[in-house]
């Protein structure tokens, strides 16, 4: 099943780019016992609309239905990551840099986990947040979870 999800994800990711969007999360997961896909589109500079929405989804829709996955058997959902969507690629902290974040960390910096403050810098390895306590310097690899503060 691996191999087939990693075809599908493949293909899913090249019709998404076709259509100029960017996928921020592709999860294919079991519940009870229908087996779902759930897509999380956006574009580069953020706001995908409902039509946009649709219109993937009927374009992954009809790519399944071609391959006949799980012949037939699975629930597509594709929508919006929202305002509050995680950031996880540089790219994603350079698309709200001079905003906002809350970063939460694996490792302590400067006696914290939690770093909250507005993003100054983004950096190949390190994204740099100031605080109110001053200029906090986070490696990526360290970074769990991201969110801009909305």
């Amino acid at each position: 099943m691996e191999f087939l999800e990693q075809d599908i994800e493949r293909n899913i990711t090249r019709l998404v780019q076709e259509k100029n969007l960017e996928i921020v999360e592709l999860n294919f997961y079991k519940s009870q016992n229908d087996y779902v896909i759930r897509l999380l589109v956006d574009k580069d500079k953020g706001g995908i609309t409902v039509e946009e929405c649709s219109l993937i989804h009927k374009t992954i829709l009809r790519f399944l239905e071609e391959k006949q996955f799980r012949d037939g058997r699975y629930s597509l959902e594709v929508s919006s990551p929202g305002l509050d969507r995680p950031l996880k690629t540089k790219k994603d902290f350079l698309r709200v840099c001079s905003r906002e974040v809350v970063c939460y960390l694996s490792e302590n910096i400067e006696g914290k986990k939690e770093h909250q403050g507005r993003i100054q810098n983004v950096f190949e390895d390190v994204l740099e947040v100031q605080t109110k306590s001053g200029l906090v310097a986070i490696p990526f690899k360290i970074i769990n979870k991201a969110v801009q503060i909305i």
